[in-house]
């Protein structure tokens, strides 16, 4: 391969994969200084553009190349390749993309097209029919964190214990040894409860099939996978050195869950009671000293003890 003829595309040649595709936190390049662990998995790749094939013409004389393989890292032995087993042939890697259509695909793609504005307006026709046709509302999909880099980083999600954010009104639980956020507005209701040496805490949560107002409206996703409910466990006796019992995380859990379910509630409700107001323009007021006015008016029920009269005027546009 000449150089002179290529371009490489690639700033990080090799990352990490695992429960992402592409782990942010295990890109190897200048800047990174984490280190390789035994087990983790590894994707190498080198990407180039703009090569040259002196044999080909038109279009096709210019082509890009994408070369990667799945490594594993070992303890003291070099990283095992994962993929040295598999095909390598050109037929069975290589990936040809065409870059102009057929005029049969072209056809087909049309016809494709046709069809979906023949059944829009075919079921425009039947909306005005029917009548107004209500629109089904979905059940808003609230994200707690956009990347795992805005996630906290307490002690308490690092010891795998359950940590309550209020600020992003989220809960972190520890499922399969790893942290899992959950959104307050997912989960229904909580419960604790001690028998014995043991206190356990209940959460539950929402999913498709369950009981929800309406409200609430459907899920955004229902053929998803989701969780119903989960039960922690903790031992109320406090070993020799410890400050305080291990189940003392589960009650702390608890109250700021409830706190943090409270406080959100009654912002939806407060949000759902302002959906139904009309949104007003701003008051004109009238300089017209005619106006016509109601005097000696008091609000009922009364906002202090003292009974304060008031008047009402009439302007442009409204009242003051």
């Amino acid at each position: 391969m000449d150089k002179r003829t290529c371009k490489e595309d690639q700033d990080e040649a090799v990352f990490g994969t695992g429960i992402e595709f592409r782990e942010s936190a295990l890109l190897i390049g200048p800047k990174n200084t984490t280190v390789a662990k035994k087990g983790q998995v590894f994707n190498v790749n080198l990407g180039f553009s703009d090569l040259i094939n002196p044999d080909a013409s038109g279009s096709s004389k210019k082509y890009a190349l994408f070369i990667g393989d799945t490594v594993v890292v070992n303890e003291e032995q070099a990283a095992t390749i994962l993929t040295a087993t598999s095909k390598k042939k050109l037929r069975n890697v290589g990936v040809f993309l065409k870059s102009e259509q057929s005029t049969e695909e072209k056809r087909r793609q049309h016809q494709k097209e046709l069809a979906v504005s023949t059944n829009e307006a075919a079921k425009e026709r039947l909306a005005l029919l029917k009548g107004k046709k209500e629109n089904q509302k979905v059940r808003k999909s609230t994200v707690s964190y956009k990347s795992v880099n805005v996630m906290p980083r307490e002690p308490e999600i690092s010891d795998l214990k359950i940590y309550v954010d209020r600020k992003y009104e989220t809960v972190i639980l520890p499922i399969y040894g790893l942290p899992v956020p959950f959104h307050i507005s997912m989960i229904k209701n909580i419960s604790q409860s001690v028998e014995g040496d043991y206190t356990y805490l209940r959460i539950n949560f929402f999913h498709p099939g369950s009981n929800i107002g309406k409200s609430d409206g459907a899920f955004p996703n229902p053929d998803a996978v989701f969780l119903k409910e989960i039960t922690y466990r903790s031992t109320n006796t406090k070993e020799p050195g410890e400050l305080s019992a291990p189940s003392s995380n589960l009650n702390t859990a608890f109250r700021l869950i409830k706190e943090v379910q409270k406080k959100f509630k009654t912002r939806e409700a407060e949000e759902k009671e302002k959906e139904d107001l009309v949104k007003q323009d701003t008051l004109v007021i009238s300089n017209n000293k005619s106006n016509p006015k109601l005097k000696d008016l008091y609000i009922r029920p009364n906002i202090v003890q003292k009974r304060i009269n008031g008047t009402l005027e009439a302007h442009t546009n409204g009242f003051r």
